[in-house]
């Protein structure tokens, strides 16, 4: 008879048994297949589970000769570290960890515990009972926390981690019942038992994480394919759009196109307008030579030139001999006529483009001659003085003849140089022509006793 009950005995557990690696070998493929991190805490469950029952059975049959040792050191062994994992499981699978941050003290305690008591029955071989009451206790508490996370957190698998929990609990209790006496040392049927009720919480605990993997799989797969008609929907509204644009940008194409063309000639009319203001402003109305402000202007763009080019730039300074007595004798009229005849000649005697001719300031001139030496300048000048005494100007007043004094300065714009110094020095030779008779051309080189260049400030 204690033989049959070993054979029923050693078939009941083989098939339960196997059914953990089954189980286990199916987390495994599951992981493969998904890439699913829960599978993995749940397969070192199953694995270790599976150890721990092995052991226990051979304790009670001897099947593997194993040493020699008491009917639980095995199983209480590997007991804890499942224990350990399973939690870990729970509480990731619950997301307990991310609901409430304060369960964390729970668990440590929880874990704290069954270490000790593990420890002090290695060390101080303390009764196995209560290392198994302890797992009990810790199994009963992770229930607790499972159920309470359906009622206050609503997930819906804590039922199945609850009854995984309950199993491990009556399991630890079958056990403990074998301890105190209530049943057999060696009573087959109790192991039998504790490992189904082992192998249902297993299958709980797998139930609850298909469900949850298919839900978040039903999700993700939602979401995909709401993303996908969205992108769908966006698709064709982006069509859409691009039609409108692209009407709207040819409309808007055609306007600015017209607008160009309405600026361009806008632009080219204030062009225009601006070039005759600026002849304006910088044309004196009395001779129609170039005024003061332009004499500026250009003289300072031509010295920077001949600084940069390293050129010669001559500036000649021009002015009407006796011209109050001409405004005394003939009156004003007589002497705006004769300004103006003088600006004449002056306008005609330049040939290049590049020179300029500009009345400097009431009956004084100005000449801008760049690329000029000193020879040409006083050629130049030369000519209008000698054109000027020839010329006899018919006014209301009667015939007038007038003679022009002109200073010359020729030189290389230095950097040592102050910007006016080509000014100052032709104006000084024109001082010099005055002060030596009047009617002739000095140039600056040509005086008896000639200042310093003016310095750069």
């Amino acid at each position: 008879m204690k033989r049959l009950d070993t054979i029923a005995m050693l078939i009941a557990s083989s098939g339960l048994i196997g059914a953990l690696v089954a189980i286990n070998f199916a987390l495994v493929l599951l992981y493969l297949f998904s890439r699913h991190r829960r599978f993995i805490p749940l397969a070192m469950y199953v694995f270790l589970l599976t150890l721990a029952y092995s052991a226990l059975l051979d304790s009670a049959l001897n099947i593997w000769h194993l040493p020699s040792v008491a009917l639980t050191d095995y199983w209480l062994w590997l007991m804890a570290p499942a224990l350990l994992v399973g939690q870990y499981f729970s509480a990731t699978s619950l997301n307990l960890h991310r609901h409430q941050p304060k369960l964390k003290k729970v668990f440590a305690t929880l874990s704290a515990l069954v270490f000790t008591t593990l420890l002090l029955y290695l060390v101080f071989d303390v009764a196995e009972m209560w290392v198994v009451s302890l797992y009990a206790l810790q199994a009963l508490g992770l229930a607790g926390i499972a159920m309470w996370s359906k009622w206050r957190l609503k997930v819906d698998i804590a039922l199945w981690i609850t009854g995984g929990w309950l199993a491990i609990f009556s399991a630890c209790c079958f056990a403990i019942s074998v301890f105190t006496g209530f049943r057999p040392n060696h009573e087959s049927g109790s192991y039998v038992v504790m490992l189904g009720i082992s192998v249902a919480g297993v299958a709980f605990w797998f139930i609850a994480l298909s469900k949850q993997y298919l839900r978040e799989r039903s999700r993700v797969l939602a979401e995909q394919h709401k993303a996908l008609a969205e992108l769908k929907a966006n698709e064709k509204m982006r069509s859409k759009l691009l039609q409108v644009q692209e009407q709207a940008q040819e409309a808007l194409e055609a306007k600015i196109q017209e607008r160009t063309f309405e600026l361009e000639i806008a632009l080219r009319e204030l062009q225009e307008a601006n070039r005759e203001l600026e002849e304006k402003n910088t044309q004196d109305a009395l001779t129609g030579l170039k005024n003061r402000r332009f004499f500026d202007k250009k003289y300072l763009a031509e010295f920077r030139r001949s600084r940069r080019e390293r050129s010669e730039l001559s500036i000649v300074m021009l002015d009407i001999d006796h011209f109050k007595k001409v405004n005394d004798n003939y009156g004003h009229l007589a002497g705006d006529e004769v300004i103006r005849c003088v600006g004449r000649i002056i306008g005609d005697m330049l040939k290049r483009p590049s020179d300029a001719g500009c009345r400097y300031g009431g009956e004084e001139f100005a000449l801008i001659l760049p690329n000029t030496d000193t020879q040409g300048a006083l050629q130049l000048a030369q000519k209008i003085n000698e054109r000027i005494e020839q010329t006899h100007i018919t006014t209301d007043a009667g015939m007038i003849q007038i003679t022009v004094s002109c200073g010359v300065y020729t030189n290389v714009a230095e950097l040592e140089m102050a910007q006016n110094a080509h000014v100052e020095f032709a104006d000084q030779a024109l001082y010099c022509a005055k002060q030596t008779g009047r009617n002739r051309v000095v140039h600056y080189n040509q005086m008896p006793a000639k200042p310093k260049l003016a310095k750069s400030k």
